[in-house]
C-alpha cells in the first residue's frame, strides 16, 4: 500500500499504481518487454491497467513462487505485464511446470500457450457488479468495449453471478491479514512492529486482530465463491468487468488504487488477464479485466487475442 518512486508514464503527477509499480511502469515506459510482480490481492493488473500494458496473472499453483517472500501463503500469485498478449503466453510458456521443492505447485499438465489456434469469437459473461460501482470513465470505456466485441460477433450473457462481492473481499483481507501476521511472528519480526512503515504496520496489526473464526469463515467463504465462479464459467468462456473503478490517481493522494476489483480472481485462484481499452479524456489508460475457469489458461489467451485484435488498441507512453 505504501507509494513507491515510480511514476506513471502517461502522467508523471500520476501513480503507477502498486504494489508492482515499477514492473508496470518500466513496461508501459518502453525501457523492458516484460516484467515480473506478485499479486495478493490486485498488484499485477491493477498497475498494469493504470500503465496501459497487459497484466497477466495464472491460476494459483501454476508458477512457482520459490524466491517469493511470502505476503499470504493462499493467495500470493507470481505475474507478470508486457506489451501484448503474445508476450504474455510466451512468457507463461517458460515458467509454467511442476518442481517438486514448491509446495503450493500443483502437478497439472501444461498446454501450448504460444499455438493457441485461431481465436473465435467468445461468449462473455459480464461482472455486473463492478460495472455499476466502477466511476463513469471506467465504465464507458468497459461497455464501448463490449459494444465493439459484439459487433465482432461476440455473444453477451447477461446472467448475473450470485456472489456477495463486498463480503468475499472482507473474506479475502481476513486470509492475507492472517496469513500476513502468521509469517512474519514466524521469522520473529513482529517483536520490532517499529520498525516498519506505518501501512505495513497497520496490516500486521490488523491480521493479528482477526480471530481463528473470522480466518475459518473466509476459507469457507472462498470455497462457496469458487464454486459459484466455476458453475458461472460453465456457460461463459470468460468472464469480463473493468479491471480498475478508477484511471490511476494523482501521487499527492498517497493512494495507489482500490484492489477490491481485482480481488475475486487472486482469491479464487482463477486466472485472469488485463488488456488496455484506450484513454480517458487526461489522457490516462483504461482496461478491461477477463477471468477464465482455473487451469484453462489456454482459452483465457486464446479469448484475449481475439478481444485485443478486436479492439485494436495501440499503446504507447506520450511522456518518455
Amino acid at each position: 500500500g505504501h507509494p513507491s518512486p515510480s511514476r506513471n508514464p502517461y502522467n508523471l503527477s500520476h501513480s503507477p499504481g502498486g504494489s508492482s509499480a515499477g514492473s508496470a511502469a518500466a513496461v508501459g515506459s518502453r525501457m523492458v518487454p516484460m516484467a515480473l510482480g506478485s499479486q495478493t490481492v490486485g498488484s499485477v493488473l491493477r498497475p498494469a491497467a493504470f500503465c496501459g500494458v497487459v497484466g497477466f496473472k495464472p491460476t494459483f499453483g501454476r508458477v512457482s513462487r520459490i524466491g517469493v517472500i511470502p505476503m499470504s501463503e493462499t493467495l500470493d500469485h507470481v505475474g507478470w505485464m508486457a506489451r501484448t498478449v503474445e508476450d504474455v503466453a510466451i512468457v507463461l510458456q517458460v515458467l509454467a511446470g511442476y518442481q517438486a521443492d514448491d509446495p503450493h505447485l500443483v502437478d497439472a499438465p501444461v498446454d501450448d500457450y504460444v499455438r493457441l489456434g485461431a481465436p473465435v469469437a467468445p461468449r462473455v459473461g459480464l461482472l455486473h457488479y463492478y460495472f455499476e460501482r466502477a466511476d463513469e470513465t471506467m465504465r464507458k470505456s468497459a461497455l464501448a468495449a463490449v459494444e465493439r466485441m459484439v459487433h465482432a460477433g461476440a455473444v453477451i450473457d447477461d446472467l448475473r453471478i450470485e456472489v456477495d462481492f463486498d463480503a468475499t473481499f472482507q473474506a479475502h483481507r481476513a486470509i492475507q491479514g492472517t496469513e500476513m501476521a502468521a509469517w512474519h511472528r514466524g521469522q520473529g519480526l513482529l517483536e520490532h512492529l517499529d520498525k516498519y512503515q506505518s501501512r505495513t504496520r497497520a496490516f500486521l496489526e490488523g491480521g493479528l486482530a482477526f480471530s481463528g473464526v473470522d480466518y475459518h469463515d473466509g476459507l469457507k467463504l472462498r470455497e462457496v465463491t469458487q464454486e459459484q465462479f466455476r458453475r458461472r464459467l460453465e456457460d461463459v468462456d470468460v468472464l469480463l468487468g473493468p479491471t480498475t473503478s478508477h484511471t490511476a490517481p494523482l501521487l499527492t493522494e498517497n493512494f495507489t488504487g482500490d484492489p477490491a476489483w481485482q480481488s475475486p480472481w487472486t482469491l479464487t485462484g482463477f486466472p485472469s488477464i488485463t488488456l488496455p481499452t484506450g484513454e480517458s479524456a487526461m489522457g490516462l489508460p483504461t482496461a478491461i479485466q477477463l477471468g477464465a475457469p482455473a487451469w484453462q489458461e489456454a482459452k483465457l489467451l486464446r479469448v484475449a487475442t481475439w478481444v485485443e485484435g478486436v479492439l485494436g488498441v495501440p499503446m504507447s507512453a506520450p511522456v518518455i
